[in-house]
């Protein structure tokens, strides 16, 4: 019997995608965790390089509609088994089906907006895995803990779902105008000022998943001793300081 049930939200994974060091991260971490008695997956988007290698290993779980503001959007749920891990993968061919991993910068946002809600939606029941903890990484992620917060626990769903955000890189953010991620994320109004995810005035998505996760952690003790400085912290120090 496992002792925790641990869902790794990632942009990227080896070996289906990646651009750096990120992937490296959450493609051995897994392994090392199942050591440990745990079940660890995880879940990332359906990238066209991953569909078009893995088009034969792939199975479809089930699709949904995702709401993104006025938008509502077709979301497809694959797995796999890849190295006795197993693997969801999130599908929409407009946000997705690209060459690339990360594309214009102002549509990543929108794009891995996307990406977290439908996450949130396949938890649980439509994956048949409820995790003791969503682990996100980077600032791809890092609305979930705020998502969780104000879509879910108010009406008693992931209650018990513990949060740990981990920062890879710090000097990407996920920063966008606040109206335009309030419509993407349907977030109300009172997490969007400088007490929850906004810094200097805009959404910052890292700032979001430092604030609203319940642990923070680095991929090396010096670099969280790194991050708490000015010279490093892009920003963020004093939020981490804090927290």
């Amino acid at each position: 019997m496992t002792d925790k049930k641990i869902l790794m939200v990632t942009s990227e994974c080896v070996p289906f995608a990646k651009t750096g060091g990120l992937a490296d991260v959450v493609g051995a971490l897994p392994a090392a965790l199942k050591a440990q008695n745990t079940d660890v997956r995880v879940i990332m988007p359906l990238y066209k390089k991953i569909k078009d290698q893995y088009a034969s290993k792939l199975t479809l779980v089930r699709w949904s509609m995702i709401r993104m503001g006025w938008r509502t959007m077709y979301s497809g749920l694959f797995t796999l088994d890849h190295g006795g891990v197993t693997y969801y993968f999130i599908d929409n061919e407009y946000y997705f089906n690209h060459d690339a991993i990360y594309l214009d910068y102002q549509f990543d946002i929108e794009r891995f907006t996307f990406f977290q809600r439908a996450v949130l939606e396949a938890v649980g029941e439509p994956m048949d895995f409820m995790p003791d903890v969503i682990h996100c990484h980077d600032w791809q992620t890092g609305l979930i803990p705020v998502l969780i917060d104000a879509h879910y626990r108010p009406y008693g769903y992931l209650a018990d779902v513990k949060t740990v955000y981990t920062i890879h890189n710090i000097k990407y953010q996920g920063i966008h105008a606040s109206d335009v991620v309030a419509d993407y994320s349907d977030l109300p109004w009172q997490y969007i000022n400088e007490y929850g995810i906004l810094k200097d005035g805009v959404t910052n998505f890292m700032k979001a998943g430092i604030v609203y996760a319940n642990r923070v952690s680095t991929v090396s003790p010096s670099y969280a001793q790194e991050i708490l400085t000015p010279f490093y912290g892009e920003g963020l120090d004093a939020v981490l300081r804090s927290y």
